[in-house]
């Protein structure tokens, strides 16, 4: 692959521009490397929550509102399909699901010290095995993780 290239992405095709480096570096030291919108002398003390994936919270919205001191997000809509297994007719065999709203990626979550467990539990292990509910944990000693 070429060092630079223009590359088409989206579900519009927009034109990018896209540069690839060889790095010896791991993903978490890449992580760990990136001031994630921390200004010196101005920081929240607390832990910051980043959705790198379209997250579906097991609680209504409300209750995950009221525990961040401030968030920033964006919802998608998602309706997915359903199978029988035991039917009559074909016709049968497919269900659409109730349209459900997922929080995007790239929602931002600031959530206080002492509920971070509490929030963390709003998302369900089970949905991150089909690629939602990725989160970037950053805490106050700027320590970042993926859950």
């Amino acid at each position: 692959m070429p060092k630079e290239k223009i590359v088409r992405m989206g579900q519009s095709k927009s034109l990018f521009y896209m540069e690839c480096k060889k790095t010896e570096m791991v993903w978490e030291d890449v992580i760990a490397r990136i001031n994630l919108g921390r200004v010196d002398g101005d920081s929240y003390h607390g832990v910051i929550y980043y959705a790198i994936s379209d997250c579906y919270p097991n609680c209504p919205a409300e209750k995950l509102y009221q525990i961040c001191d401030f968030a920033v997000t964006q919802v998608r809509p998602f309706r997915s399909l359903e199978t029988k297994r035991a039917v009559d007719r074909y016709y049968d065999v497919m269900k659409k699901t109730n349209r459900v709203a997922l929080l995007r990626s790239g929602s931002v979550f600031y959530v206080p010290e002492n509920r971070k467990n509490e929030f963390e539990n709003l998302f369900a292990d089970t949905y991150r095995k089909i690629g939602f509910n990725r989160l970037l944990r950053e805490e106050d000693n700027n320590e970042s993780s993926i859950i």
